[in-house]
């Protein structure tokens, strides 16, 4: 009943499988660098060592917060469109 409230006062709530997308995307990621590595591989360019941060994941980071991001405005705008 308190989301039929909220609504009834015109606030747009999003459906948790549109606002947790982020999350899934960017575990997949995760998952998919850790399987496409080879353990040592993945232990220089993947993790913190000696408090640096590798440059290579900083870049696969940027790269996924972009897509994430690419992706949820796209999907917010199908769904605003359509309310």
């Amino acid at each position: 009943m308190p989301r039929q409230k909220l609504e009834d006062s015109g606030i747009i709530l999003f459906k948790d499988a549109s606002t947790n997308k982020g999350g899934v995307t960017s575990s997949s990621f995760e998952v998919q660098a850790a399987l496409s590595m080879q353990d040592q591989e993945f232990m220089e360019l993947m993790t913190i060592q000696n408090n640096e941060i590798p440059e290579f994941y900083k870049m696969y980071v940027e790269d996924i917060i972009k897509k994430v991001e690419e992706k949820a405005n796209m999907e917010f705008e199908y769904i605003w469109n359509e309310h």
